[in-house]
């Protein structure tokens, strides 16, 4: 072996290691309530119906499932999208996000 490629190999192994721990530290404290939380707090009105909410966390449940880690209900995903169509969207997104909905 080379030491060019030895020193190679010892970089990446060096880089995984050291990228494992911070990934592993991050993720360790992180809290996915708090932002499910914020969200609840702060959306006074409801863009969607309960069966709309409903049907959208559904939807996210199939994208982000529970796991080891929570999914999108646990976390309240639904709130969230509501929060953003309401507050961000045109009135044509939302009347195309809404007839989304209806199929």
């Amino acid at each position: 072996m080379k030491r060019r490629d030895a020193l190679r190999s010892a970089a990446v192994l060096m880089g995984a290691g050291l990228s494992a721990g911070t990934v592993s530290a991050i993720l360790s404290s992180c809290n996915p309530t708090a932002g499910a939380t914020a969200v609840s707090n702060n959306s006074n009105s409801s863009f969607l119906s309960d069966d709309q909410l409903n049907l959208v966390a559904e939807i996210a449940e199939r994208i982000l499932p529970a796991s080891d880690t929570p999914g999108a209900k646990d976390v309240e995903v639904q709130k969230f999208i509501d929060r953003q169509v309401a507050l961000n969207a045109s009135d044509e997104e939302k009347a195309m996000f809404l007839d989304g909905l209806s199929y």
